[in-house]
């Protein structure tokens, strides 16, 4: 059986106001928690990022949301896919 955790835009980008208030507060903290228990397997990851196109979106690759958020920034060794949507 292959397992693998997939991070899905944990982006700084997620905490701008411009975005409205976020349903699930600690998503980033349980995120943490279960990607450091998981790392602790030896398991897969893969971390998500979204990249907007929009100069003024939070998510666009030139703007400081577009980083990951310090709880589930991916390791050297994690593989980082770039999708647009």
């Amino acid at each position: 059986m292959s397992v693998v955790l997939m991070i899905i835009d944990m982006q700084q980008g997620g905490r701008d106001p411009s975005l409205g208030t976020c349903g699930q507060p600690n998503a980033e903290i349980n995120a943490g928690r279960l990607l450091a228990h998981w790392r602790e397997q030896g398991y897969p990851v893969i971390h998500i990022r979204h990249d907007d196109m929009n100069p003024e979106s939070p998510y666009a690759p030139e703007n400081p949301g577009h980083a990951f958020m310090p709880e589930v920034a991916p390791l050297p060794h994690e593989e980082v896919v770039d999708k647009r949507g």
